[in-house]
């Protein structure tokens, strides 16, 4: 991928496979990224995904990304917790690794973990610092705005603007009108 991510720094990307990894069409991957896929673990990434610089991954058991889906500077997504834990009272011992499903279109802001055990449904969006642990797919709403730690939904009916056009008009209006909170679109 090419980098027109405007938080890169400097250090030198990783790359450590020794599962698969597979890309479903085109992917940008900005720099510093760290991504290592465990021995019998596969990420799949569908198309137009776009990995923000210092993003790792790691993936020891199953991660899925959908199309169009974009990750700002400084995520982790990481399906494992690496350690097995006992429960002393239960007397059972919890699986470590979680699959990660993330549905498309969803913006995932910057330094937001993403979990094992982590689902989302479509046209989702994650608040900055956001830990995400759980599935919540089953959501009947799309559009769905995720935040805080652990991760709750925090709003409905909200969706990022991916025009760079439509940004960009915005951005001036704003400008222009002294800042408001808000417009009518």
């Amino acid at each position: 991928g090419k980098n027109f991510d405007f938080f890169s720094g400097t250090q030198k990307p990783m790359l450590l496979i020794q599962g698969e990894i597979v890309f479903h069409g085109p992917c940008n991957i900005a720099h510093n990224y760290c991504i290592r896929i465990s021995k019998d673990a596969k990420l799949e990434v569908q198309a137009y995904v776009f990995l923000g610089s210092s993003t790792r991954i790691v993936c020891i058991r199953d991660i899925k990304i959908g199309e169009c889906t974009q990750f700002a500077f400084g995520c982790n997504i990481i399906d494992s917790n690496f350690h097995f834990l006992y429960d002393k009272r239960s007397m059972k011992v919890g699986n470590r690794d979680k699959k990660i499903v993330i549905g498309k279109n969803n913006w995932i802001g910057n330094s937001a973990s993403i979990v094992g055990g982590c689902c989302t449904g479509d046209y989702f969006t994650v608040a900055s610092n956001s830990l995400v642990n759980k599935d919540f797919s089953k959501s009947l709403e799309q559009n769905v705005m995720l935040a805080g730690v652990p991760a709750r939904i925090v709003k409905n009916d909200i969706q990022r603007i991916f025009s760079l056009d439509k940004e960009s008009e915005l951005y001036h209006y704003f400008k222009q009108q002294n800042y408001p909170d808000s417009v009518w679109l």
